[in-house]
Parts: C-alpha cells; structure tokens; sequence
C-alpha cells in the first residue's frame, strides 16, 4: 500500500511537471519503475510477471514505459554507506541543482537510521523523525514520507488508524504536517 502510494504520487506530480526524487529504500528501482508503468497503463504487475497480460495489455504497458521515461521521476535504491537523513538530504540536494527537484519522497522511513546515536527503535525513530522535519524546514521543501503502522488496530472494536497507531514513536504525528493513514 505505502510504496503502491508514493509511486502513484510521485508519476502524478511528475506528469503534472513536478520534479519528484524518489529514495526507495525497500524496492528496487527496476521494480518501482515497472509498478509505476503498471499503474499507469492499468495492468497487473503481478500478470506483467508471469506473462499473464492479456491481448492489448502489453503494448499498453510499453506506452506507459515510454511516457514514464519522459517525466522528471529520479529513484535512487542504492545508497553507498548509512541510509541517514544527512545523506539523503546531501543526494536530493545535488537533484534539486541539477534536475530542480521539487518534491522527495522516501520509502520508508522504517529503514532509515538516526546519524547522531543508536539505541532503542524508539529512539532511533524518534531522532530520524526530528531530522526529516528540520531538512524539510531548512530546505524549504515538499517531503513525503512512507511509515509502517502498528498492527495492533486489527484488534481494537473500530479498526480505522489512528495517529497513535504510527509505529515506534510519537515524534513522527508530532513533527508532520500532514499524516495520511492508508485502510483497507
């Protein structure tokens, strides 16, 4: 859901013209390339897989390839050393000169690591949540930002997420400015 999301974003703003750099930090970029295309011509990425496309459908899914290639979308999945915001925010800061990048989204922060200490992932997720805040101010920039949620909801009487159910701190509903529950 969260990296289905973002992807859909991310080729929303950038077929809009939007420049949109994208950290994917749980796909790699062929796949989160060939999911955005997938969505884009409205086919199955899972029959796109197992050659199950119907008649029409693949050449569907080239033209969206083709399309895809044209917007200002840049993924980056492989990262030399710490997944910090310190180095994500010194990769997107080279997009933002050379392709004016407006928009960075993250997938996920759940694999991200606070440069300043380790310890509990309460911490850790804490700290990371206060940097991502303070790049976003400091740049002046759109920051989109996937996180796991709790999966204790299921067993409460209304299942609707709340923001409580944002997992391992409470920094992350205190630093957004904007918090988006996915639900089924």
């Amino acid at each position: 859901g969260k990296s289905a999301l973002l992807a859909q974003m991310a080729a929303g703003l950038a077929a809009a013209g939007v420049p949109v750099l994208v950290f994917s930090l749980e796909m790699s970029h062929e796949a989160l390339y060939r999911r955005m295309a997938c969505q884009m011509a409205r086919v199955s990425s899972t029959m796109l897989r197992n050659g199950g496309l119907r008649d029409g459908e693949l050449p569907d899914y080239y033209r969206a390839v083709d399309e895809l290639a044209k917007r200002p979308i840049y993924i980056v999945d492989k990262l030399d050393g710490p997944r910090t915001a310190v180095r994500l925010r010194a990769i997107a800061r080279t997009y933002i000169r050379e392709h004016g990048v407006k928009v960075v989204m993250i997938d996920t922060a759940d694999k991200m690591q606070s440069s300043e200490k380790r310890g509990k992932q309460y911490e850790v997720s804490s700290l990371v949540s206060s940097d991502l805040a303070a790049w976003a101010h400091d740049d002046r920039l759109a920051l989109v930002v996937a996180k796991q949620m709790n999966r204790e909801a299921p067993g409460r009487q209304d299942k609707m997420p709340t923001l409580t159910d944002i997992r391992d701190s409470g920094a992350w509903e205190q630093d957004a400015d904007n918090v988006w529950a996915l639900h089924r």
